[in-house]
């Protein structure tokens, strides 16, 4: 069996098309999830000016021949984070009462946190690689701590007020 490596241009796409995918999938937990409403569309909306910022930093990376060190990145993980985000996609367009909030919320998180883990965002050993490129990456990597840091704290406050509320039926408060 041939092993292809992954090109520079075939790493960046595919980011592109998760960051899309992703705030796609935000999208359709705004409309799914109207007291959530905002919270989704301000993390879709960063995933597609993050898609932009990948880009421009591809056009550059192509038009300087630039080195990435595509090969520390793994297709299979890129295959699985894009599988993963699809069937996300399709129970999230089905109507059914299996997916609530905290599912979606739990599911976002995980997305973020499997990218974070999987993806070295120091990916750069070609030292001609400028510090615009170098940033898009570095910049990516913090946003996507920023985006499962807030997905987590929006699940836990979801959590406190589910909870809240429980306590005040049990409590005969309503």
């Amino acid at each position: 069996m041939v092993v292809h490596s992954l090109t520079a241009q075939s790493v960046i796409g595919s980011l592109i098309c998760l960051e899309e995918t992703l705030g796609q999938l935000y999208g359709i937990y705004a409309e799914r999830f109207p007291g959530l409403a905002e919270f989704w569309r301000h993390l879709a909306l960063e995933k597609q000016l993050h898609a932009a910022r990948m880009r421009t930093t591809a056009t550059l990376v192509q038009d300087q021949n630039l080195d990435i060190g595509a090969e520390r990145i793994s297709r299979d993980m890129l295959r699985i984070s894009r599988e993963r985000i699809d069937s996300s996609r399709i129970v999230a367009g089905r109507e059914t009462e299996l997916l609530t909030a905290s599912a979606a919320l739990n599911s976002a998180r995980e997305l973020e946190e499997q990218t974070i883990g999987a993806l070295p965002f120091e990916v750069f050993p070609d030292p001609r690689a400028p510090a615009e490129i170098r940033a898009v990456f570095r910049d990516l990597h913090k946003l996507q701590i920023l985006h499962s840091a807030s997905i987590a704290k929006k699940l836990e406050e979801l959590h406190g007020s589910t909870c809240r509320k429980r306590l005040g039926r049990l409590l005969g408060r309503t």
